[in-house]
């Protein structure tokens, strides 16, 4: 006949202050265990069931929800600040207030969903005439194919960090030079940060062709990026094209890389 002992309450335990069970027992609590000084397992534990540590008004909340889902959740002044989690074998998610999920290793391959990245271009299509003799234009791309974050600024058209750290930017632009000499027209295509030239590219064009130039560019808080062309000479005719909604002519890319 099995032997049970059913205590409502253990007050002022003597000696080394320990409830101790023999060897091959279990203790099983089917309601809460609370505790107001610190909870040890000399050895490796398990919990089946659920597990939670800390409180919905304090800061940081471990939660345990069974078996291989497990989740710790912190919080500041009892509101969600994130998670970090995982559902299956070899996935861990990390999660912002929302529960949006900014960073997932999933069998070794890592993702990133909340990377700032972006697409610009125009929103018409047209031949654009654009100053020559070595007046540098900037490329108002006025709309967005991807922009995660919103860091493109379409009013102003340009690039703001958002974070401090190193961006790889990239731009295409068509371009339509007519040459009435022998003389070869250079067209340059470069970038700007914070209103400031910074690096350019440049290439014979005679009749149609794209010029791009790509980069790593290091970038503070707040900094801005924009795109310009320049035509060195004065040809003919000298013309950049604008495609609304097409990565294949004239567009302005660019995400954080660390």
């Amino acid at each position: 006949m099995a032997s049970k002992i059913k205590v409502d309450t253990i007050e002022n335990v003597a000696g080394s202050g320990n409830v101790s069970l023999g060897s091959g027992h279990n203790l099983v609590v089917p309601g809460s265990v609370t505790s107001t000084g610190h909870l040890t397992a000399s050895t490796t534990a398990s919990t089946v069931g659920s597990f939670t540590h800390g409180s919905n008004t304090g800061d940081t909340r471990f939660e345990l929800n069974g078996p291989n889902q497990y989740r710790s959740l912190y919080k500041h002044a009892g509101n969600i600040a994130g998670y970090i989690g995982g559902s299956a074998a070899d996935v861990l998610r990390f999660s912002n207030a929302a529960g949006t999920t900014t960073l997932e290793a999933n069998n070794g391959k890592f993702t990133m969903p909340l990377q700032p990245y972006f697409e610009a271009c125009f929103s018409t299509s047209a031949w654009t005439d654009y100053a020559k003799g070595g007046t540098w234009v900037k490329m108002e791309m006025d709309a967005t194919i991807t922009n995660v974050g919103g860091h493109y600024d379409t009013t102003n058209t340009r690039f703001v960090a958002p974070v401090a750290g190193k961006y790889f930017m990239s731009a295409s632009v068509f371009l339509n030079v007519t040459w009435n000499s022998s003389t070869p027209y250079l067209s340059y295509l470069g970038f700007y940060k914070n209103n400031a030239f910074f690096s350019h590219f440049g290439q014979d064009v005679q009749s149609t062709a794209h010029i791009r130039h790509g980069i790593i560019m290091p970038l503070a808080a707040n900094d801005y990026v924009d795109v310009r062309i320049q035509q060195a000479q004065s040809p003919t005719t000298n013309q950049y094209y604008k495609q609304a909604n097409a990565r294949n002519y004239t567009y302005f890319h660019g995400m954080l890389i660390g």
